[in-house]
């Protein structure tokens, strides 16, 4: 394992190079006391920290031994992973006939409901739909109400009957998905538990 310290000019921070990543030195430091618990020994991680890494009870981390120089320094890293959201998904499949007012239709509804994504396929004269709903779309979180599938199809029913088309709703579903967003730092930590949103750290 390799652990390189890099200082940059004129920035007061530090970089170091770990298993093939450059990681950014933060500047918060703590002081913590180490406490003995039969013949191992435990960390208290100050409760500003617990928050700011949205850590848990039973989380598994990495705990990595570095070493510095030719006088002898060593540290620990406890390695997380990279961060990830566990989002709880609620979908529905449905059929638009004709086809060509799909387009029409969609636009109308999401312009009402706000899915996080939705598809259109086109088969022999009708178009079969899909539209999603979760609580994270970029770095925007989304609060929904609990009837938001049923607030979409009646919305599907109201903006098909306009045009003179039908809906017909295949399946309704709900499933569990995870994702790494790009940028976490600009995601808001409180939002996301108030939606539901589960924080993760992983590999």
């Amino acid at each position: 394992m390799k652990l390189e310290k890099v200082v940059e000019p004129g920035i007061f921070s530090s970089k170091i190079d770990l298993e093939g990543r450059r990681w950014n030195v933060d500047l918060a430091e703590f002081e913590i006391p180490l406490r003995k618990i039969g013949r191992s020994i435990y960390m208290r991680i100050p409760h500003k920290l617990v928050e700011k890494l949205c850590l848990r009870e039973g989380q598994k981390i990495r705990l990595l031994v570095v070493t510095s120089g030719p006088v002898p320094v060593a540290g620990l890293l406890a390695y997380l992973g990279p961060f990830k959201i566990g989002d709880r998904i609620r979908g529905i499949r449905f059929r638009i006939s004709p086809a060509e007012k799909a387009d029409e239709i969609i636009a109308a509804v999401s312009e009402r409901v706000q899915p996080t994504s939705f598809s259109i396929n086109r088969n022999n004269g009708h178009a079969d739909c899909l539209m999603e709903f979760g609580h994270v779309a970029g770095n925007t979180v989304i609060r929904r109400p609990e009837h938001i599938v049923d607030s979409a199809k009646y919305l599907l029913a109201r903006e098909a009957g306009k045009r003179s088309s039908s809906v017909e709703i295949l399946e309704e579903y709900e499933e569990e998905t995870e994702w790494v967003p790009l940028d976490s730092s600009v995601i808001k930590l409180a939002e996301l538990h108030d939606v539901g949103a589960e924080i993760r750290w992983g590999r």
